[in-house]
């Protein structure tokens, strides 16, 4: 007689027959000596509810009896309760110098992560060497089940397949399970999942040629990926022919005393959260692409996903897929700080978003569980926060309408994209993201159909190396250097620094109210269709002369000036008279301004601290005109260049958009190098 027990259920098995009652149930046993039987009868609210009658002859054929306390391979006590996390690449090897003893008996908790659709739980193998291990009898979560497949070596010393067995159901639920074996040198085994049970034998040939050594906790680390997946989640009480195998893992080299020898990798003590895929988007333009075909997963559109992410941006889509031809789209992303989810399959359109008073956009990891619960309903767990919400009357679908393309981190610029009614927008995500599970199956980059922009697998970096929008500001464009930092380009924003955040060092025109200007000299004529000037202006002066580039002959020539408050920009392409653009843009109240004047063939615009000013007339060019002509650039005058007037201000961080190098010629004692600074009115 055999008893097994977990807190949930009990077995009574003898050699043929067993009995199985439930633990919220009274058991009455009563010993009938004339018939030498056991009598069992369940009890629920004072009454019995069902009676099993059992043969005693052979209850006591190994002289041993397992009573229900004491400490036997199924129990389990503190000593046991040692939880393992185990990521995609994590695997225990326990291997012994002699071969295991029949029967071989093994109990395990366990418990997936994210309902992911299968992973070997652990495989009793041949080890013959570190590098030469054949597993012989596998033990899988595959598609809510538990799934055992028998092996052997056929006479060309290949791996082929004896059997197949499957037991339990719903064990990929993200909740823990119990997993029991036995299995006798004839071949007979027992396996209990949870309150399944499954008896079956293998032909004895078969298991007396395994010459078993070792248990292989994780992975098989021998047969294909495609076929065998690695476990991914949590195990623990793992006792092996009444050896507590994780005890090990916890002492030191003196203290264990066991029959096994092992060697880990990668592996968690305790339970933590399972990294594993690491990827970095650096930039919200970035995004990936994976092929998601209905054929290929069973679980395909219903919607269990999870994924871990940390960022400092607020705003981002991090999942999305799209129905061709139809507005209907899921959506997970975050929007100011918030992750919201957002779904529309034809039942009209539904959100979840997660608690509004914690921002999640603070650079720590934060781990999140999209589960369908039933037919209508969708949870949303962002932190063990929970969050629901019922989608529709009439039920939700499978997502099979959607295209079998699903995008991660962000979106293709095209017009397929929909994000209506979702308040997200198109900007990707930017930060890491890892151990992305979607509708069981795992998310492997190096499979990708499309990895776009700058994309860094198997590594989260540091995000403060990562460029933002706000890292450089004013406009300054951010890059990385070779130290694989971000720096600053603060070229043609009118500022310097780290973050293009400081005032430059500029000239003071108008020194005892006099007029001065500055001249810088172009070595070699250039020749060009379009200019970018760039500088900065503090001044209260309501009239300014402030630059002219302008050719040799002086018949070629751009400038800008100030006249009653209002800004001119004046382009004369070898006429008599200029093309003449206004505008007003409020540069004269003695604040700093950052001035960029654009001039493509005869169009100008101008913008101010990075906006641009609208333009009044500037018509007088032709198209013919504008093909036909090149400004030669020669010289750029900066001040009082008609030296008619003097005006009183800062000029600052002039660049113009030309490889040569200036000379510069100071044409009076009245221009000074200052910092800029507020002017006092």
């Amino acid at each position: 007689m055999t008893i097994i027990t977990t807190n949930q259920y009990h077995i009574i098995k003898f050699d043929i027959d067993q009995f199985i009652f439930s633990s919220i149930n009274k058991l009455l046993i009563d010993h009938n000596q004339k018939n030498l039987s056991l009598i069992f009868s369940s009890i629920l609210n004072n009454r019995i509810i069902n009676t099993t009658e059992i043969l005693t002859n052979n209850c006591y054929t190994n002289k041993k009896l397992i009573k229900r306390n004491t400490k036997e391979q199924y129990r389990v006590d503190s000593t046991s309760s040692i939880v393992i996390t185990f990521n995609s690449s994590s695997f225990i090897d326990y291997h012994c110098q002699e071969l295991l003893d029949y029967p071989l008996r093994l109990s395990l908790r366990f418990r997936t992560l994210g309902r992911i659709s299968n992973g070997v739980l652990l495989s009793l193998t041949q080890r013959k060497s570190a590098s030469l291990i054949i597993p012989f009898f596998i033990i899988e979560h595959s598609n809510g089940k538990i799934e055992i497949t028998v092996l052997q070596l056929d006479e060309k010393k290949v791996l082929s397949t004896v059997t197949n067995i499957q037991c339990g159901k719903n064990i990929n639920n993200d909740n823990w399970h119990w997993l029991q074996l036995e299995l006798d040198r004839n071949g007979i085994f027992t396996l209990v999942v949870d309150d399944d049970s499954r008896t079956s034998q293998i032909p004895s040939y078969v298991v007396a040629s395994w010459n078993l050594n070792a248990v292989l906790v994780g992975d098989t680390r021998r047969l294909s990926s495609d076929i065998f997946q690695p476990f991914v989640g949590y195990m623990s009480d793992l006792i092996f022919n009444d050896e507590y195998l994780f005890e090990s893992l916890t002492k030191s080299q003196e203290q264990i005393i066991s029959n096994f020898y092992y060697y880990s990798q990668h592996i968690i003590i305790g339970y933590r959260i399972a990294f594993f895929n690491l990827v970095t988007i650096h930039t919200q333009k970035s995004y990936i692409a994976f092929s998601e075909r209905e054929n290929q997963n069973k679980n395909h559109g219903k919607l269990d996903i999870y994924f871990l992410f940390r960022s400092y941006v607020p705003d981002g889509i991090i999942l999305y897929r799209y129905a061709q031809g139809l507005n209907e789209y899921f959506a997970i992303g975050l929007r100011a700080g918030i992750l919201a989810l957002f779904i529309d399959f034809g039942f009209g359109k539904r959100q979840i978003v997660s608690d509004e008073s914690t921002k999640l956009a603070d650079g720590k990891w934060h781990e999140v569980r999209v589960t369908r619960i039933g037919i209508d309903k969708i949870e949303l767990i962002v932190d063990n926060r929970v969050n629901r919400s019922t989608l529709s009357a009439n039920g939700i679908r499978n997502a099979v309408s959607l295209q079998p393309v699903l995008y991660v981190g962000g979106i293709p610029n095209n017009n397929n994209i929909n994000l209506t009614g979702s308040g997200l927008n198109a900007y990707g995500f930017q930060g890491c993201l890892a151990s992305f599970i979607v509708d069981g199956r795992l998310l492997d980059y190096q499979r990708a159909l499309v990895l776009n922009g700058q994309v860094k697998m198997n590594v989260c970096s540091d995000l403060n190396k990562l460029c933002y929008d706000f890292t450089c500001i004013h406009s300054g464009v951010c890059l990385t250097n070779e130290k694989d930092e971000p720096s600053c380009d603060c070229i043609e924003t009118s500022y310097i620094g780290e973050r293009c955040d400081k005032l430059p060092k500029g000239f003071y025109f108008g020194k005892h109210h006099s007029i001065g200007s500055i001249e810088y000299i172009i070595p070699k004529l250039h020749q060009t269709d379009n200019d970018i000037i760039s500088f900065g202006l503090q001044t209260l002066s309501m009239s300014a002369q402030i630059f002219r580039l302008e050719s040799d002959s002086n018949s070629f020539n751009l400038e800008y000036e100030i006249v009653r408050e209002r800004s001119y920009i004046k382009l004369n392409m070898g006429t008599k008279q200029p093309d003449v653009y206004s505008g007003v843009a409020h540069v004269t109240d003695g604040i700093y301004h950052a001035i960029k004047i654009i001039r493509r063939l005869s169009t100008v615009e101008l913008y101010v601290d990075g906006i641009r000013i609208k333009l009044e007339g500037g018509n007088k060019y032709s198209r013919q005109l504008e093909l036909q002509t090149l400004l030669k650039q020669r010289r750029l005058r900066i001040g009082s260049f008609k030296n008619v007037s003097h005006w009183n201000g800062i000029v600052a961080g002039m660049f113009n958009k030309i490889k040569e190098n200036f000379v510069i010629k100071t044409h009076d004692d009245f221009v000074n190098n200052y910092y800029c600074y507020l002017l006092d009115k």
